[in-house]
């Protein structure tokens, strides 16, 4: 049962366009703010896993109109994303409602491409979002899902990490993974 439940999350990344790694946000900072002027440059990272463990896609958002040539589904897939990850270009690289559902068909074909969900086409899933605005307030989204046979379910505001499968075991192994190779830049 635990390949059937999937949850996602949203993580931004901020880069300094003259190659410097500096921390840009502490646990110990109440509010991040982005500096305009210092010529950084964001990216977000929508991650999904199964509370099973298994890896699902992942969707990158990007600032901008269109898509740089090469940055294409496969080109995720060729470079370690799951089957169904894809890049959304938006006006500011933050969630919009746009851009669910314009990720949402790449989603359902990622999350029917996950171990055990691709063995059992009729059986529904549930899917575990946080309360972010875009992940509800679209009805066409939440239509795709249902044909998907997917469940969304939202989470309690303000619970902690238990209740996000995503953060409870896929993204451990990622942070994990993330904080090893920030040694290499030291």
């Amino acid at each position: 049962m635990h390949h059937f439940i999937i949850g996602g999350d949203e993580s931004c990344f901020m880069a300094s366009a003259n190659g410097d790694c500096r921390v840009i946000g502490s646990r110990n900072k109440k509010k991040h703010e982005k500096n305009i002027a210092d010529t950084r440059a964001s990216i977000t990272a929508y991650q999904t896993g199964a509370v099973g463990g298994s890896q699902g896609p992942t969707v990158m958002l990007m600032k901008g109109t269109r898509k740089r040539t090469g940055y294409s589904n496969r080109f995720l897939v060729k470079h370690g994303c799951c089957k169904g990850s894809t890049v959304i270009m938006t006006d500011s690289a933050f969630m919009t409602t746009a851009a669910w559902e314009e990720m949402t068909p790449c989603l359902m074909i990622g999350y029917r491409s996950m171990p055990y969900i691709v063995d059992n086409p009729d059986w529904w899933f549930i899917e575990i979002t946080d309360g972010f605005g875009p992940h509800h307030n679209s009805l066409s989204a939440m239509e795709m899902r249902a044909n998907g046979k997917c469940i969304s379910l939202k989470k309690e505001g303000d619970s902690n990490h238990v209740n996000q499968a995503y953060d409870k075991f896929v993204a451990k192994g990622d942070k994990k993974s993330a904080c090893d190779s920030l040694n290499f830049l030291s």
